[in-house]
């Protein structure tokens, strides 16, 4: 999970945790988890999905596409006029699920960590 998220591994189980706190992170399962994605109010209007996150045993058997598609129809049915994600152009097979699933890319971002 350190892979998507970035950061020590504390920190990173102390950001899931307050994730769970606030309602926004949703599990996918198949009698056991096999995915875990995030979602939360990007403004009045949106939410936004991400990150997504499969362990490796768990991967090329779909769940990430059934959890974004399940998890972006719910917030369409909860009245959003859209739900956006954030993917890493860099990952194909990420990227390939969101256009099967009709994500379409608007616009690229940079994220600079500048360190004096």
């Amino acid at each position: 999970m350190a892979a998507i998220m970035g950061g020590e591994r504390e920190s990173i189980d102390k950001m899931v945790e307050n994730y769970f706190e606030q309602n926004i992170a949703y599990i996918w399962e198949d009698e056991v988890a096999v995915s875990i994605l995030f979602g939360a109010a990007s403004n009045k209007n949106s939410r936004c999905i991400g990150p997504v996150y499969t362990p490796p045993e768990s991967r090329q058997q779909g769940y990430a596409t059934s959890g974004v598609a399940q998890l972006t129809q719910k917030f369409l049915q909860a009245d959003n006029q859209f739900c956006c994600l954030f993917r890493n152009l860099a990952n194909p097979t990420s990227n390939k699920i969101y256009r099967q699933i009709a994500y379409l890319p608007v616009a690229d971002w940079n994220d600079y960590n500048c360190k004096n």
